[in-house]
């Protein structure tokens, strides 16, 4: 019966066809997402200051949060004067409209180039995925960190180089911790 029909006759390598196509439908979406395996990726809204609440250096600062255009969560931690000393802006891969943050690292060290060439003192460390990219501007210093499907900008006046890069690990731990699971 199936010997005769065209459409239903067996074929040598239908099967190796049909497994090869089962790859490319399931292994490509796999492979394009593989790098947004953060928590925080799919949020639309983060309350940036409660979820750093616990980095030790930034205990003793006030914390405000305010809004960015863009961002999932922005918050600013200002000291007993009012100062401000440190301002963070948090970027996932939903709430920038599904923009590919690498891109968008990669969009953001080009204006940092072209904005203040060599006196920005561009410095990039880490892989894809995981970078950070530390820069000085007129508001001060920069450091752009992308964690697997996250984009966080954290910029400060009044702090060195020293202490910024410092905030960088136990930021990026925290961001990965569920504050209501913390406790």
């Amino acid at each position: 019966m199936y010997d005769d029909d065209r459409w239903l006759k067996r074929r040598r390598g239908s099967g190796s066809l049909l497994v090869l196509f089962l790859i490319a439908v399931l292994g490509y979406p796999l492979w394009h997402w593989r790098g947004l395996g953060h928590p925080l990726a799919g949020e639309t809204r983060v309350d940036l200051c409660a979820r750093l609440a616990p980095v030790p250096a930034l205990s003793g600062l006030h914390a405000e949060g305010f809004p960015d255009a863009g961002a999932a969560g922005a918050c600013r931690w200002s000291d007993d004067d009012g100062k401000v000393q440190l301002d963070a802006a948090l970027s996932t891969t939903r709430s920038s409209g599904g923009q590919d943050l690498d891109h968008l690292f990669d969009t953001w060290r080009g204006e940092v180039k072209a904005a203040d060439g060599p006196a920005a003192g561009l410095v990039e460390s880490g892989e894809e995925n995981a970078r950070v990219l530390s820069y000085h501007t007129l508001r001060g210093r920069e450091r752009l960190v992308e964690d697997h499907g996250i984009l966080l900008d954290m910029r400060s006046e009044t702090m060195d180089d020293g202490a910024v890069d410092a905030l960088i690990q136990p930021v990026r731990l925290a961001l990965r911790t569920d504050p209501a699971k913390a406790r």
